[in-house]
Parts: C-alpha cells; structure tokens; sequence
C-alpha cells in the first residue's frame, strides 16, 4: 500500500497569530468619536434655581411678602442667607417687584400705574429715585446703573420741588460714601435756577427748607456755591504766590540774602584821602620837612566826573573838657607848622566801613 504524505499540522498557537496577519489589510479604520455641539437656541442650567431653598422678602411697611429663591442672592452678601426671611423696610414698597424682578432676570420693570396717581412720566421717575436708593444700600450695582439711566430720562416730567422732595426721602439712608447723588441734586437745581428764577424761588419755598439734617444742608450748601461764588485770584496775586513758591523751593543761603536788604551799587568820588592815623609822638624835623610819598606822588590821570552838589548835614565835633594838667602843654601836633606852600584841606566825609572809621584830610 502506498504510504500517505505527511501532513504538518498546525499548531493551536500558530493558528490566531496566522489569522490576525491575514486580517490585518481587512480590518477598517476606528471610527471617529462622536461631536454633540452644545445647545446654542437657549440658556442651559447645571442646576435649577428654582429648587434651591426660599427666601421670603417683606418689603416696606405693609410686609409684602417676596419670594425669591436663594440662588438668585448668592452674588449679593448683603442679601445672601441660606434659609429663611429678609426684612426690608426701607426699600419703597412701590418698587418691590422691580427689585426682585432685577434678581430673577437681570432687567429693569416697573408695574402698570393708573392716570389717577399722576403724570405717569413723573410717577416713573419717583420710582426711579427710590430703586438708586435700594440698589445702593444692599450693593446691586447693575440695578443701581439702570436706576440711574430712567432718573435722567424722566426727569423732564418732573418739577424742582418733585426732585428735592424725593431726594429728601431717601438721602438720609443712603451710604455715607454717597457722591453722585450729590452731583446730579446740585445740577437740577443749576438748570433750574437758569431756567426761570422765578419758578426756582417758587419751588424752594414750597419745599421749605429746614425739615431735614442732612440733606438740607446740602441744598443750603448748593446754594451759597452758587450765589456766592469763590473770587478769582488777581494777575498780582497769582505772581505773588509763585515768588513766594520760588522763595520757599531756594536754597537757604539765597533766602537769607533775599531777606536783608541789598546793597545798591554807589557812584564812587575819587577823593584824596589820607587813610594813615595821625602820630601821636612828637614829629622829627628833619622828617616833617620831607614832603609824604603819598603827597609826593600825584594822582592818576583820571577822567573828570562832575560832581553833584549834596547837601550834608555837619556833623557835630565832640567838645571835650580839657584836663589842666595837659592842657598847659603844647600839642604835639599843633607845635610844627604845615610845610610852606602845601595847603591843608580838610574834607569832612563819612566813610561807612564795617567796624573802620576812617578820617579823610
């Protein structure tokens, strides 16, 4: 019988490994991963607002009940409790639901008044008067910015009389860091007054000032900056101070000299002057003969200077009592005669030298 060809077998572990080179052109690439663009058609949440704890807000005297969900007073310290209710009343209770509409939606919102109240327009702006105050007190900034915008643009429906008297009901509880308010009281009352004096005097009367600590001494203080302005400096004064600044920024020793009194320049006489002090001893002979070096030596050529006439007073020589003793004695100085032919002249001049007087002859 014919032997069979032997047939090598296949090792179980050669077997996937041979199967996996031979699926490796086949296998198809991964697929890529899946894209879920976010939600762009409306606003998406994490959480729901609505499921955080209730706060109760009572708002004004008459305790309106608000409520608000905790999440909405997270940004605000102020009014972020975790349970509970919140008394405010100071907040005006015509615009409770303003305040917590801004809470929920970030927006401004007044409710519908009727005709019967008043000028709408000016009811509006009342209203805006008293959300600034709101807003500044509990720290809503956005709330306080929107307050500020309707204050302006319905402030033309609105009399002198109807802007100091809403302001009086809310300065006095704004913070005490209060500056803007100030400002824009002080520039109603301005356009006021340039508008028509009379109805300005009309409106302050009725007013009547006097009823309030703190801000009607504002208005009496816009009123004197007005009426009384600060005067202006004068070209002179204003040349003054920066002579006076200049002296302050010198250095010491230019302050002092700019103190004491200058010294101004004095037109110098050549006059022949004999500076030397008389001898008190007995003169030589033989040396008074000769003539002085200085009478020896004639004088520079100089150019001629026309002398001005002054007119000094004499000053008084001292009298002195002679003592007996000496008096009997010759002087020395009147015993030898002046040489002939020289003429003594004897010029009476004060020199002033500091700690020098000096005798010309």
């Amino acid at each position: 019988m014919p032997k069979k060809p032997n047939k090598k077998k296949k090792s179980f572990l050669q077997t996937p490994r041979i199967a996996a080179e031979d699926n490796t052109m086949d296998t198809p690439p991964p697929p890529e991963p899946y894209s879920d663009p976010e939600i762009e058609e409306y606003t998406q949440r994490e959480t729901s607002p609505y499921s955080t704890e209730a706060i109760v807000f009572h708002i004004g005297p008459s305790k309106t009940p608000y409520t608000v969900p905790q999440y909405y007073l997270r940004p605000y310290p102020q009014l972020n409790v975790p349970w509970g209710s919140l008394r405010l009343a100071s907040v005006h209770p015509d615009i409770g639901h303003t305040l917590v509409h801004y809470l929920y939606t970030g927006t401004y919102e007044t409710l519908r008044c009727s005709s019967s109240e008043g000028p709408r327009r000016a009811i509006e702006f009342r209203r805006s008067v008293h959300v600034y105050h709101a807003a500044r007190v509990y720290g809503i900034a956005g709330l306080a910015q929107y307050a500020k915008e309707y204050m302006r643009r319905f402030d033309d429906a609105a009399t002198l009389f109807d802007i100091l008297d809403v302001g009086r009901e809310v300065f006095s509880k704004l913070p005490e860091d209060e500056t803007w308010f100030q400002e824009y009281i002080a520039e109603k009352m301005n356009s006021a007054l340039e508008a028509d004096q009379e109805s300005f005097k009309d409106n302050l009367l009725q007013y009547n000032i006097g009823q309030d600590s703190r801000f009607d001494p504002l208005i009496l203080r816009i009123l004197l900056d007005t009426f009384l302005p600060r005067p202006e400096a004068s070209p002179k004064a204003a040349v003054d101070d920066e002579s006076m600044v200049s002296r302050c920024e010198s250095p010491q020793v230019e302050h002092e000299d700019h103190l004491e009194p200058r010294e101004e320049p004095v037109e110098e006489v050549p006059v022949e002057m004999d500076c030397v002090p008389k001898p008190v001893d007995e003169p030589d002979p033989e040396v008074a003969d000769e003539p002085s070096p200085i009478e020896a030596t004639p004088p520079p050529d100089e150019e001629p200077v026309e002398e001005v006439p002054v007119e000094m007073d004499p000053v008084p020589e001292p009298v002195y009592e002679p003592d007996p003793e000496v008096a009997e004695e010759p002087s020395p100085i009147g015993a030898s005669p002046p040489p002939e032919g020289v003429v003594e002249e004897h010029h009476d001049i004060e020199i002033e030298s500091p700690g020098i007087e000096c005798l010309t002859s």
